[in-house]
């Protein structure tokens, strides 16, 4: 449905309950795409990422990524490779949201760094 945003994470599905359906953005952070979407990172930031929390740091054994973490790179290279494509989706994403919300009678609410630190308000 979404090219972009996601209603999977457990974390902001809980947001229903009181009445908002969140949307969330996951880039791959830092610099593990080649991009930095973490420009201001600290060694700190970096070590406590939550990239790997949940479903994103759920691998295979023996192997290095997963779907989660594909998809976040692809994301994020499409961000930097095609902003103007990119944007678009985003804009899609969001109005589909704004409509799936009212719909269903809830507040959207959209996070676009939920796994970057971008300066979308630039």
């Amino acid at each position: 449905m979404f090219k972009l945003l996601s209603t999977a994470n457990p974390k902001i599905q809980k947001g229903t309950e009181r009445g908002y359906l969140s949307f969330i953005l996951h880039l791959a952070p830092s610099t593990l795409s080649g991009h930095n979407t973490c420009p201001k990172a600290t060694k700190g930031c970096i070590a406590a990422c939550l990239n790997t929390a949940g479903r994103g740091g759920m691998f295979k054994r023996g192997e290095t990524t997963n779907v989660i973490q594909k998809a976040r790179i692809r994301k994020t290279n499409y961000f930097y490779d095609d902003r103007a494509g990119f944007m678009f989706d985003l804009m899609q994403d969001i109005k589909k949201g704004i409509r799936l919300a009212n719909k269903l009678g809830l507040e959207p609410v959209f996070r676009l760094n939920g796994t970057s630190d971008l300066s979308w308000e630039k």
